[in-house]
């Protein structure tokens, strides 16, 4: 690891401590963790998915690399009934 990746690594563990507290608390169906090697999120139902769930869009687990997407995408799993409005 070279000095300069090491500093950004400091700088931002902070703030990813907070998001994946403040996810946690929000989602707690959810099995929500944060790879720093692979700046990948990813989240996993704690509970089987009912087929009702399935049917509406509910999956098991997924991942992204970008906490955006990730916050977005665990809130409408975490509603699925939510329609997009874009």
């Amino acid at each position: 690891m070279t000095m300069q990746h090491a500093i950004q690594r400091h700088l931002v563990e902070p703030c990813v401590e907070a998001q994946l507290k403040a996810l946690k608390s929000m989602y707690p169906g959810w099995r929500i963790t944060y790879d720093a090697a692979t700046g990948r999120w990813s989240a996993a139902k704690r509970a089987p998915i009912t087929d009702a769930q399935a049917d509406a869009g509910v999956v098991a687990g997924f991942f992204s690399g970008n906490y955006e997407a990730f916050a977005e995408q665990l809130a409408k799993q975490a509603d699925p009934h939510t329609e997009e409005t874009s």
